[in-house]
């Protein structure tokens, strides 16, 4: 159901976060995410002078590469538009992510490490959002082009990453039970 009509009003600014994911050749995964602010009119930038209505006054790139295991491997990042120097990303700025798992926590680990004065909010957002694609990527399991990811047989002797991480997907739950009938870890589980 769409939401309901809203009261009148007038466009004055819009944010994209768009995110991939992406099965690459050597068996690693990267999730990339990219975030584009807009006004919906011609602004005065102090440094940029004048960015035209539409124009990005924030363009800016996160690429997260992560193994199976949802462990990162590789991050950069890149600031296409920033309205001030300092936003600028560096390439190595979030190396501290390396060997971290995209696991519990993940989002709090992020902003203990990289939030408020430590980087640029806008590129530390971002992380959220590829934590919740990648686990949409690689809930297919590591063949995503089969026909049926969810019973592949590594999910019926090993508990999914997914299994908890929400209400659908309980452990005790209807879902699970439905599709993980006669999993080994659920025998485990309920012993």
């Amino acid at each position: 159901m769409p939401l309901s009509d809203p009261a009148p009003r007038r466009a004055v600014h819009r944010r994209l976060v768009e995110t991939q994911a992406y099965r690459r050749d050597d068996g690693l995964w990267d999730v990339e995410a990219h975030l584009r602010d807009t006004k919906a009119f011609d602004m005065q930038d102090f440094r940029r002078g004048t960015i035209p209505a539409g124009g990005p006054i924030h363009d800016m790139w996160v690429r997260v590469t992560i193994d199976t295991g949802l462990v990162v491997r590789a991050v950069e990042s890149s600031s296409d538009a920033a309205p001030f120097v300092p936003c600028a990303a560096r390439s190595d700025e979030f190396a501290a992510l390396i060997g971290m798992p995209m696991a519990s926590g993940w989002r709090r680990r992020v902003h203990e490490i990289f939030g408020g004065r430590n980087s640029c909010t806008h590129l530390v957002s971002l992380f959220e959002p590829i934590a919740t694609t990648a686990y949409q990527a690689l809930c297919g399991g590591d063949d995503p082009l089969g026909e049926d990811p969810l019973a592949a047989s590594v999910h019926q002797v090993q508990k999914p990453f997914f299994v908890d991480g929400c209400r659908v997907w309980r452990e005790d739950g209807e879902t699970v039970a439905m599709v993980f009938p006669d999993a080994a870890w659920r025998a485990k589980a309920s012993a």
